[in-house]
């Protein structure tokens, strides 16, 4: 089985930015199939063992948008045409083999649904950077993004809502703490508490309710999860939030 990871990694492409790295051995290996002097690769999205993905841009204003395909399970990828007015893409997510979604910076957010051959944008009335999109179903999904931005649709799609979470806002208490950044895999996150004392959490959907509530010791702990999905971590201590991290559990 193949495994395709992107990414922008000057050790391993110093002429350039993005990289495309494939690997039949479930990653004991990996050859560079694919980098790029000018764009960055931020997240890939296979819909079969042939056809997938890469989507990225440039890190910098005006955030030209890249999205590249391939049908012959990496080995290749060809440029895909872009409608005006996207933005570099930063996540990828097909509910099915025909409809698909991306998301990305200045708000945008594109669709397909002819499996990635024709893309048209979808105006969510935003500017901010969006970070991923997920789908539980055809019809259920969610897009995620700075300053706490979430949108939920039920339909596919055909309208989305603003869904800022019901009581999750960050203060700055703790303003000072370094956090390792989450790993996340399937059925739970791992999450470095880096104080001398316990903390308490709360795993909140984008609706505001809380699903899981607990305690995280000093160093790291493992949090269970037990469903797929955008979710919230809410970390606080004596009542008071001090961190709340976007969170979207892969499948």
């Amino acid at each position: 089985p193949r495994v395709a990871v992107v990414g922008g990694i000057p050790v391993l492409n110093p002429g350039g930015q993005g990289l495309i790295a494939l690997s039949s051995d479930w990653g004991l290996t990996w050859q560079v199939v694919d980098t790029s002097s000018y764009f960055d690769y931020f997240d890939v999205f296979f819909l079969d063992s042939l056809t997938g993905f890469v989507g990225g841009g440039t890190d910098t204003f005006p955030y030209d948008p890249v999205l590249l395909k391939t049908s012959d399970g990496g080995l290749s990828w060809q440029s895909v045409s872009l409608p005006q007015g996207a933005h570099t893409i930063r996540a990828l997510y097909f509910a099915n083999k025909k409809k698909g979604w991306a998301v990305g910076e200045m708000g945008s957010l594109i669709r397909t649904e002819d499996g990635g051959e024709s893309w048209d944008t979808v105006n969510l009335g935003v500017s901010v950077t969006l970070y991923d999109v997920e789908f539980s179903d055809t019809l259920r999904g969610g897009v995620v993004g700075d300053s706490g931005v979430v949108f939920v649709t039920v339909d596919g799609g055909s309208s989305w809502s603003l869904k800022s979470p019901v009581g999750v806002k960050e203060s700055y208490e703790y303003q000072g703490a370094r956090f390792e950044v989450p790993i996340f895999v399937k059925g739970y996150i791992t999450f470095s508490n880096p104080f001398e004392k316990p903390l308490l959490y709360d795993l909140i959907d984008p609706t505001g309710r809380v699903l899981r509530m607990g305690q995280l010791e000093p160093g790291l702990n493992r949090i269970p999860t037990g469903r797929m999905g955008i979710m919230f971590l809410r970390v606080k201590s004596l009542g008071k939030v001090f961190k709340i991290l976007n969170v979207v559990i892969s499948k």
